[in-house]
């Protein structure tokens, strides 16, 4: 197994805590935003930060319920960490959530 590589299988729609992000230096959770081909065999993965802020919505971002709380997966901050930086599975978002987080990264990216 190469230094890299968890035990745990990285996969699109998984939700991470702990993330953390280089620039604010605190631990953030996100969401696992690439394919499960390219999580296999890569030793980074793209996800998508979210946020306990419930407030407006607007078209780059997407509601989701983090532990039990609304909130909101923030496309605008997509981004490529390396595998080593999720340190905690913190569960799975459903597939309307995650549709949603599709969205979202689709007109971020102006792929709509």
């Amino acid at each position: 197994m190469a230094q890299w590589e968890t035990r745990e299988k990285k996969r699109r729609d998984h939700l991470h805590t702990e993330t953390i992000w280089l620039l604010i230096r605190k631990k953030r959770p996100a969401v696992i935003v690439s394919n499960d081909a390219a999580n296999r065999h890569l030793n980074r993965v793209q996800v998508v930060p979210l946020t306990s802020k419930a407030g407006r919505v607007y078209p780059s971002e997407a509601q989701v319920v983090f532990k039990g709380k609304p909130g909101k997966a923030l496309a605008d901050q997509l981004t490529t960490v390396i595998k080593r930086r999720l340190l905690n599975r913190a569960g799975k978002l459903s597939d309307a959530e995650m549709g949603r987080v599709e969205r979202a990264v689709r007109v971020q990216l102006d792929l709509v």
